[in-house]
């Protein structure tokens, strides 16, 4: 649009303009610059906000973790505590175990101790009753009765059955052994082992028999053949038939059964004394349990 008359413009007016205008940008550039400077100070802050906690340590959050780590120690010790007292636990249980297995155990070894002793008490008490049987039915003058561990013995001098060097059974001998047999068939659990025994002198030669006297004007027997000498009797061969003898009373008139009967010849070779020789010469009887078939 022009303006008619057109206005006088004066030159100083002109030459102002510029400078206002300058003035003009210059003040939108601070504005500007601000706005960047308080944009980067907030920034700023936010970031060490929220980068302060990685960077920094909070006092609260050491305390934290320092009680953290207190309980992870505690916790630790107690748990070996808890092992330690599992394993005293397991230890104790076994030798509760132990000792009750060790209890019954000694129970056990108790019982079968008093069970031995109970029996070895009525082994001897029975043993004892049986040897005063005995003593009872021989003649202690010419007997003896011992004990020894489970057997018993009766030893009866050779005069008390023989005549000397003899092996046949004398009529007093017979008696003897018919007393004697009375409490051997009592004891029908005992083994009978008849020992013969002598002592160390040669046995004497028997004497020949006299000559029978002839009655006047009678007429003289034939004469009788001489025996033919045979080998003389030693200890041996006299112990031997002196137990035999014995057997065969105790078997054929005693009615003893003779699967119980023994007999035994020991000659001169088990004396029980070197000063009194008649000792020695002896029927042993032994009485032994009898074995299970």
């Amino acid at each position: 649009m022009l303006v008619y008359p057109r206005m006088p413009v004066s030159p100083a007016k002109r030459e102002s303009a510029p400078r206002v205008k300058k003035m003009s940008t210059g003040g939108g550039t601070n504005k500007r610059m601000i706005a960047v400077i308080a944009s980067s100070v907030v920034g700023g802050g936010l970031l060490g906000f929220f980068v302060r906690p990685a960077v920094t340590t909070d006092p609260e959050v050491s305390q934290l973790h320092g009680q953290v780590g207190e309980f992870e120690q505690k916790y630790t010790s107690a748990r070996t505590r808890a092992d330690d007292a599992e394993r005293e636990r397991d230890a104790a249980q076994k030798a509760k175990q132990d000792h009750e297995a060790n209890r019954k155990d000694a129970q056990v070894s108790q019982k079968t101790l008093s069970d031995k002793d109970a029996d070895a008490a009525k082994k001897k008490s029975d043993l004892e009753a049986v040897q005063t049987k005995l003593k009872n039915a021989v003649d202690r003058s010419v007997s003896s009765v011992s004990i020894d561990g489970d057997d018993v013995h009766i030893a009866i001098l050779d005069r008390a059955l023989f005549k000397p060097g003899d092996d046949a059974l004398s009529d007093g001998g017979k008696h003897v052994l018919d007393k004697l047999a009375g409490v051997l068939k009592d004891l029908s659990d005992k083994q009978i082992g008849v020992q013969g025994h002598t002592d160390d002198q040669p046995v004497p030669a028997p004497k020949a028999a006299a000559a029978a006297v002839v009655p006047k004007g009678a007429k003289p027997a034939a004469k009788p053949a001489t025996p033919t000498p045979g080998k003389p009797m030693t200890n041996w061969e006299l112990s031997s038939s002196r137990a035999l003898a014995v057997v065969h009373y105790l078997q054929d008139t005693s009615r003893i059964d003779p699967t119980r009967l023994v007999a035994i010849a020991f000659g001169q070779y088990r004396p029980i004394s070197k000063t009194n020789k008649a000792l020695n010469r002896r029927i042993e009887f032994v009485l032994a349990p009898k074995k299970k078939s």
